[in-house]
């Protein structure tokens, strides 16, 4: 009797289930965990994608990139002479 060549790497119906089992289980466990503060998370989205026009011309007025548009209270972007050690 000769072997497929294709049954060594096409997974059975019971590896199929069990994937799609772990799976469904993950996603459950990732919900229930994560229920609490659903509503904080979609808050939290809904204001992200708010204030990015804001972010975005704040970062325009100071002509700086967008990340030290967060962290900007007295904190520069080091110049080439800063780099140099001493």
């Amino acid at each position: 009797m000769k072997a497929n060549r294709g049954d060594a790497t096409r997974p059975g119906c019971w590896d199929v289930l069990i994937r799609a089992g772990l799976i469904l289980a993950i996603a459950v466990l990732c919900y229930q965990v994560f229920l609490p503060f659903l509503t904080l998370m979609v808050w939290a989205a809904i204001l992200a994608v708010s204030l990015f026009g804001g972010a975005t011309l704040l970062a325009l007025g100071y002509q700086i990139f967008m990340g030290w548009v967060a962290a900007r209270s007295e904190v520069e972007a080091p110049g080439p002479e800063q780099d140099k050690p001493t």
